[in-house]
């Protein structure tokens, strides 16, 4: 796999696990939940690919250099959605209940011949109670403003990706045309 493909295989699962948190958000269900802390998992790696310089996955601060004014304004949209996606995601861990969730987790591990059947518990049960009750609004409103920014930088991203980076956009899209992805 070259390394333009890891990047993109990357990028594209990120793109996918964050639009399927969006639109299972309204809920607040355990879906939803999972897949945050899977893209938790995601941020923490792409963070550590970020400092250890990974080769293959570009910088996510920018370089400002003379002449690549769009590689610039690129990076610092990308810089931005990554911000405002992080502000997202610890919000939204602020907000759930992670004992709730692990409880809930452990009682789907337990095999039937062990559990106890007193204590069913089923996902519509816990739709209601993994968000914490003394998380305020202001948290719930700073998760939903984050996130509604974050796609709506995402949009624009892709805009100016398309408008004045089009090559790499098209890369991005059908993967690398056998160059070695550099």
């Amino acid at each position: 796999m070259t390394l333009l493909n890891k990047f993109r295989t990357f990028h594209w699962l990120f793109v996918i696990v964050f639009l399927l948190i969006y639109l299972s958000g309204d809920d607040g269900s355990l879906f939803h939940v999972g897949l945050g802390y899977f893209l938790v998992v995601f941020v923490t790696i792409r963070m550590v690919f970020a400092f250890i310089r990974m080769k293959g996955f570009p910088v996510l601060y920018p370089s400002f250099k003379y002449g690549v004014t769009s590689v610039t304004i690129s990076t610092l949209l990308s810089m931005a959605i990554f911000l405002f996606a992080s502000i997202t995601l610890i919000s939204g861990l602020v907000m759930v209940d992670h004992r709730q969730i692990l409880g809930f987790a452990s009682s789907k591990i337990v095999t039937p011949a062990y559990a106890d059947d007193d204590n069913d518990v089923d996902q519509e049960q816990y739709q209601y109670k993994i968000s914490r009750k003394d998380s305020s609004h202001a948290i719930r409103e700073v998760h939903e403003v984050a996130a509604n920014l974050t796609l709506g930088l995402a949009v624009i991203h892709i805009l100016f990706v398309l408008v004045y980076r089009r090559r790499f956009a098209l890369c991005m899209i059908r993967g690398s045309s056998g160059n070695s992805g550099t």
